[in-house]
Protein backbone atom coordinates (compact mmCIF):
# COMPACT_ATOMS: atom_id res chain seq x y z
CA UNK A 1 0.00 0.00 0.00
CA UNK A 2 3.04 2.67 0.41
CA UNK A 3 4.10 2.13 -2.78
CA UNK A 4 1.14 2.69 -4.38
CA UNK A 5 1.12 6.00 -2.21
CA UNK A 6 4.70 6.97 -3.06
CA UNK A 7 3.45 6.73 -6.63
CA UNK A 8 0.35 8.82 -6.39
CA UNK A 9 1.17 12.11 -4.45
CA UNK A 10 3.74 13.61 -6.41
CA UNK A 11 2.11 12.86 -10.18
CA UNK A 12 -1.19 14.04 -8.65
CA UNK A 13 0.08 17.37 -7.73
CA UNK A 14 1.66 18.20 -10.83
CA UNK A 15 -1.84 16.50 -12.90
CA UNK A 16 -4.24 18.66 -10.48
CA UNK A 17 -1.78 21.81 -11.02
CA UNK A 18 -2.21 21.86 -14.58
CA UNK A 19 -5.84 21.29 -14.81
CA UNK A 20 -6.32 23.80 -12.90
CA UNK A 21 -4.48 26.15 -14.84
CA UNK A 22 -5.99 25.06 -18.00
CA UNK A 23 -9.57 25.16 -16.42
CA UNK A 24 -8.53 28.82 -15.83
CA UNK A 25 -7.18 29.37 -19.84
CA UNK A 26 -10.74 28.24 -20.57
CA UNK A 27 -12.62 30.63 -18.71
CA UNK A 28 -9.70 33.64 -20.16
CA UNK A 29 -10.35 32.41 -23.62
CA UNK A 30 -13.85 31.30 -23.88
CA UNK A 31 -15.47 33.26 -21.30
CA UNK A 32 -17.76 32.12 -18.12
CA UNK A 33 -18.97 28.80 -17.73
CA UNK A 34 -20.13 26.40 -14.73
CA UNK A 35 -18.56 23.80 -16.08
CA UNK A 36 -14.85 25.28 -16.19
CA UNK A 37 -15.38 26.98 -12.76
CA UNK A 38 -15.95 23.69 -11.49
CA UNK A 39 -12.88 22.99 -12.95
CA UNK A 40 -11.29 25.62 -11.13
CA UNK A 41 -12.82 25.21 -7.87
CA UNK A 42 -12.30 20.92 -7.86
CA UNK A 43 -8.24 21.14 -8.67
CA UNK A 44 -6.99 24.47 -7.74
CA UNK A 45 -7.81 25.35 -4.01
CA UNK A 46 -5.36 21.66 -3.17
CA UNK A 47 -3.19 23.33 -5.86
CA UNK A 48 -2.71 26.90 -3.84
CA UNK A 49 -2.71 24.66 -0.46
CA UNK A 50 0.67 22.49 -1.61
CA UNK A 51 2.20 25.87 -2.84
CA UNK A 52 1.38 27.72 0.65
CA UNK A 53 2.59 24.92 3.14
CA UNK A 54 5.33 23.54 1.37
CA UNK A 55 6.97 26.98 -0.48
CA UNK A 56 5.04 30.54 0.47
CA UNK A 57 4.84 29.93 4.26
CA UNK A 58 5.91 26.47 5.84
CA UNK A 59 4.30 25.52 8.40
CA UNK A 60 4.78 22.08 10.87
CA UNK A 61 0.86 21.22 10.83
CA UNK A 62 -2.32 21.64 9.10
CA UNK A 63 -5.87 20.49 10.50
CA UNK A 64 -6.58 16.56 9.68
CA UNK A 65 -9.36 16.45 7.01
CA UNK A 66 -8.52 20.21 5.41
CA UNK A 67 -12.02 21.14 5.50
CA UNK A 68 -12.21 24.53 3.48
CA UNK A 69 -10.41 22.79 0.87
CA UNK A 70 -12.78 19.99 0.72
CA UNK A 71 -15.78 22.38 0.78
CA UNK A 72 -14.32 23.87 -2.36
CA UNK A 73 -13.03 20.60 -4.26
CA UNK A 74 -16.74 19.37 -4.00
CA UNK A 75 -18.40 22.46 -4.76
CA UNK A 76 -16.40 22.71 -7.93
CA UNK A 77 -16.71 19.12 -9.01
CA UNK A 78 -21.34 19.82 -8.11
CA UNK A 79 -21.13 23.27 -10.33
CA UNK A 80 -19.30 21.42 -13.31
CA UNK A 81 -21.99 18.42 -13.15
CA UNK A 82 -24.42 21.20 -13.42
CA UNK A 83 -22.45 22.83 -16.13
CA UNK A 84 -23.11 19.28 -18.04
CA UNK A 85 -26.19 18.54 -17.32
CA UNK A 86 -27.14 22.27 -18.86
CA UNK A 87 -25.24 21.39 -22.07
CA UNK A 88 -22.53 24.04 -21.69
CA UNK A 89 -20.57 21.89 -23.54
CA UNK A 90 -21.40 18.78 -25.84
CA UNK A 91 -17.77 16.92 -24.44
CA UNK A 92 -18.09 15.52 -20.88
CA UNK A 93 -14.53 17.08 -20.83
CA UNK A 94 -14.58 19.77 -17.92
CA UNK A 95 -16.88 17.77 -15.81
CA UNK A 96 -14.27 14.43 -16.36
CA UNK A 97 -10.90 17.19 -15.13
CA UNK A 98 -13.19 17.97 -11.84
CA UNK A 99 -14.18 14.55 -11.02
CA UNK A 100 -10.37 13.68 -11.23
CA UNK A 101 -9.52 16.60 -9.38
CA UNK A 102 -12.01 15.81 -7.02
CA UNK A 103 -11.48 12.33 -6.70
CA UNK A 104 -7.38 12.48 -6.22
CA UNK A 105 -8.39 15.32 -3.40
CA UNK A 106 -10.14 13.00 -1.55
CA UNK A 107 -7.36 9.98 -2.21
CA UNK A 108 -5.08 12.24 -0.73
CA UNK A 109 -6.93 13.72 1.92
CA UNK A 110 -8.09 10.13 3.73
CA UNK A 111 -6.16 7.76 2.54
CA UNK A 112 -2.41 9.24 1.57
CA UNK A 113 -1.97 11.84 4.24
CA UNK A 114 -3.01 8.45 7.04
CA UNK A 115 -0.53 6.21 7.68
CA UNK A 116 -3.10 3.27 9.02
CA UNK A 117 -0.61 3.21 12.15
CA UNK A 118 -0.90 1.43 15.58
CA UNK A 119 0.92 2.71 18.37
CA UNK A 120 3.97 1.04 18.76
CA UNK A 121 3.98 -1.62 21.57
CA UNK A 122 8.13 -0.74 21.96
CA UNK A 123 7.13 2.46 22.98
CA UNK A 124 4.91 2.82 26.24
CA UNK A 125 3.65 5.97 28.65
CA UNK A 126 6.39 5.44 31.88
CA UNK A 127 8.59 2.50 30.77
CA UNK A 128 12.76 3.02 30.14
CA UNK A 129 13.01 4.35 26.36
CA UNK A 130 14.42 1.19 24.22
CA UNK A 131 18.20 0.29 23.55
CA UNK A 132 18.90 1.15 19.88
CA UNK A 133 22.23 3.24 18.69
CA UNK A 134 22.29 5.86 16.28
CA UNK A 135 24.87 7.96 14.60
CA UNK A 136 26.14 11.29 15.57
CA UNK A 137 27.12 14.61 13.58
CA UNK A 138 30.86 12.93 13.42
CA UNK A 139 29.65 9.45 12.16
CA UNK A 140 30.20 8.03 15.43
CA UNK A 141 28.12 5.15 17.12
CA UNK A 142 25.34 6.96 19.47
CA UNK A 143 23.77 4.43 22.01
CA UNK A 144 20.01 6.08 23.48
CA UNK A 145 21.67 5.64 26.89
CA UNK A 146 23.76 8.59 25.89
CA UNK A 147 20.73 10.93 26.32
CA UNK A 148 20.27 9.73 29.68
CA UNK A 149 21.18 12.65 32.30
CA UNK A 150 18.98 15.37 30.89
CA UNK A 151 15.09 15.43 29.57
CA UNK A 152 15.14 14.79 26.26
CA UNK A 153 12.69 15.66 23.21
CA UNK A 154 13.41 13.36 21.09
CA UNK A 155 11.73 13.68 17.53
CA UNK A 156 11.94 11.16 14.85
CA UNK A 157 11.48 12.91 11.36
CA UNK A 158 11.10 12.06 7.71
CA UNK A 159 14.03 13.93 6.14
CA UNK A 160 15.31 17.31 4.89
CA UNK A 161 12.80 16.69 2.19
CA UNK A 162 9.81 16.92 4.17
CA UNK A 163 8.57 20.84 4.03
CA UNK A 164 6.75 19.99 7.34
CA UNK A 165 9.08 18.44 9.14
CA UNK A 166 11.10 21.34 8.29
CA UNK A 167 9.01 23.51 9.72
CA UNK A 168 8.28 21.80 13.07
CA UNK A 169 11.92 21.71 13.38
CA UNK A 170 11.91 25.46 12.81
CA UNK A 171 9.34 25.95 15.33
CA UNK A 172 11.21 23.90 17.97
CA UNK A 173 14.02 25.79 17.60
CA UNK A 174 12.15 29.43 17.35
CA UNK A 175 10.92 28.22 21.07
CA UNK A 176 14.43 25.96 22.14
CA UNK A 177 14.89 28.74 24.80
CA UNK A 178 11.78 27.19 26.98
CA UNK A 179 13.28 23.91 26.73
CA UNK A 180 16.53 25.08 27.66
CA UNK A 181 15.32 26.63 30.64
CA UNK A 182 13.95 22.93 31.68
CA UNK A 183 17.38 21.50 31.28
CA UNK A 184 16.19 19.72 28.20
CA UNK A 185 17.74 19.03 25.41
CA UNK A 186 16.12 18.25 21.81
CA UNK A 187 18.14 15.15 19.64
CA UNK A 188 16.49 15.36 15.68
CA UNK A 189 16.56 11.71 14.64
CA UNK A 190 16.20 10.84 10.80
CA UNK A 191 16.75 7.57 8.35
CA UNK A 192 18.28 10.01 5.77
CA UNK A 193 22.41 9.93 4.77
CA UNK A 194 24.67 11.07 7.30
CA UNK A 195 25.41 13.85 4.85
CA UNK A 196 21.54 15.30 4.59
CA UNK A 197 22.26 14.97 8.29
CA UNK A 198 25.22 17.42 8.08
CA UNK A 199 23.61 19.59 5.95
CA UNK A 200 21.08 20.03 8.03
CA UNK A 201 22.92 21.06 11.00
CA UNK A 202 24.99 23.57 9.04
CA UNK A 203 21.58 25.87 8.20
CA UNK A 204 20.83 25.62 12.12
CA UNK A 205 22.55 27.73 15.16
CA UNK A 206 20.68 25.98 18.05
CA UNK A 207 22.27 23.21 19.80
CA UNK A 208 20.57 20.54 18.66
CA UNK A 209 21.93 17.05 18.34
CA UNK A 210 21.43 15.81 14.96
CA UNK A 211 21.70 12.35 14.75
CA UNK A 212 20.73 9.47 12.05
CA UNK A 213 19.46 5.92 11.85
CA UNK A 214 21.64 4.06 9.48
CA UNK A 215 19.23 2.08 7.72
CA UNK A 216 16.38 2.60 9.86
CA UNK A 217 17.73 -0.15 12.27
CA UNK A 218 16.23 2.16 15.49
CA UNK A 219 12.68 3.24 13.67
CA UNK A 220 12.60 -0.75 13.08
CA UNK A 221 13.22 -1.65 16.46
CA UNK A 222 11.12 1.12 18.04
CA UNK A 223 8.29 -0.09 16.04
CA UNK A 224 7.73 3.47 13.85
CA UNK A 225 9.20 2.53 10.45
CA UNK A 226 8.00 3.08 7.59
CA UNK A 227 8.68 1.14 4.09
CA UNK A 228 8.67 2.53 0.59
CA UNK A 229 7.46 6.08 2.59
CA UNK A 230 9.64 8.37 0.07
CA UNK A 231 7.66 10.16 -3.03
CA UNK A 232 8.21 9.03 -6.32
CA UNK A 233 10.13 12.03 -7.71
CA UNK A 234 12.28 12.75 -4.50
CA UNK A 235 15.84 11.97 -4.90
CA UNK A 236 19.00 11.50 -3.14
CA UNK A 237 17.31 9.44 0.11
CA UNK A 238 16.16 5.42 0.45
CA UNK A 239 12.65 4.68 -0.32
CA UNK A 240 12.63 3.97 3.31
CA UNK A 241 11.46 6.52 6.32
CA UNK A 242 10.00 7.02 9.63
CA UNK A 243 6.39 7.73 10.64
CA UNK A 244 6.97 11.77 12.80
CA UNK A 245 7.39 10.65 16.27
CA UNK A 246 8.03 12.61 19.69
CA UNK A 247 9.23 11.11 22.43
CA UNK A 248 9.79 12.94 25.69
CA UNK A 249 11.84 11.50 28.16
CA UNK A 250 13.15 12.30 31.92
CA UNK A 251 16.14 12.39 32.94
CA UNK A 252 16.56 8.84 33.66
CA UNK A 253 15.29 7.29 30.51
CA UNK A 254 11.69 6.69 31.40
CA UNK A 255 9.19 8.39 28.52
CA UNK A 256 6.96 11.09 30.33
CA UNK A 257 5.19 11.89 26.61
CA UNK A 258 4.52 10.41 23.74
CA UNK A 259 3.26 11.04 19.95
CA UNK A 260 2.44 8.91 17.15
CA UNK A 261 0.65 10.57 14.85
CA UNK A 262 -1.65 8.79 12.15
CA UNK A 263 -1.20 11.90 10.05
CA UNK A 264 1.55 13.10 8.71
CA UNK A 265 0.15 16.98 8.40
CA UNK A 266 -0.82 16.54 11.62
CA UNK A 267 2.14 17.78 14.47
CA UNK A 268 2.00 18.21 18.35
CA UNK A 269 2.04 21.90 19.22
CA UNK A 270 5.56 22.33 21.29
CA UNK A 271 3.38 23.90 23.98
CA UNK A 272 2.38 20.02 25.09
CA UNK A 273 6.42 19.26 25.44
CA UNK A 274 6.94 22.33 28.37
CA UNK A 275 3.51 20.87 29.90
CA UNK A 276 4.85 17.26 30.13
CA UNK A 277 8.17 18.49 30.88
CA UNK A 278 6.86 20.89 33.83
CA UNK A 279 4.34 17.94 34.74
CA UNK A 280 7.20 15.39 35.14
CA UNK A 281 9.57 17.51 36.66
CA UNK A 282 8.16 21.05 37.25
CA UNK A 283 9.62 24.25 35.73
CA UNK A 284 12.62 24.51 35.65
CA UNK A 285 13.20 28.30 35.67
CA UNK A 286 10.77 30.98 37.24
CA UNK A 287 12.65 34.17 35.27
CA UNK A 288 13.27 32.31 31.97
CA UNK A 289 10.05 32.21 29.35
CA UNK A 290 7.40 29.89 30.59
CA UNK A 291 6.07 28.84 27.39
CA UNK A 292 7.10 28.36 23.28
CA UNK A 293 4.88 31.82 22.98
CA UNK A 294 7.34 33.89 25.30
CA UNK A 295 9.93 32.34 24.25
CA UNK A 296 9.72 32.95 19.99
Amino acid sequence: MNKLKSIFVMPFMGIDAFIGLYGLYQLIAHGPSLAYIGVVMATMPFAVFVLVVTMVSPRPRTSSRLPLVTILTLGGLGCSLIGFMLGEYASPMPLVLALFGATGFMLYNYWYSSFGRTDSTQLQLDAPLPNFVLQDINGNNFPSTSLFGKPTVLLFFRGNWCPLCMAQISEIADGYKALADRGAQVALVSPQSHENTVKLASRSDVPFLFLTDPGNKAAKQLGIAMDDGIPLGITGYDSETVMPTVIITSANGRIIFLDQTDNYRVRPEPSTFIEALDAATGPKSTTGPKSYAEAS
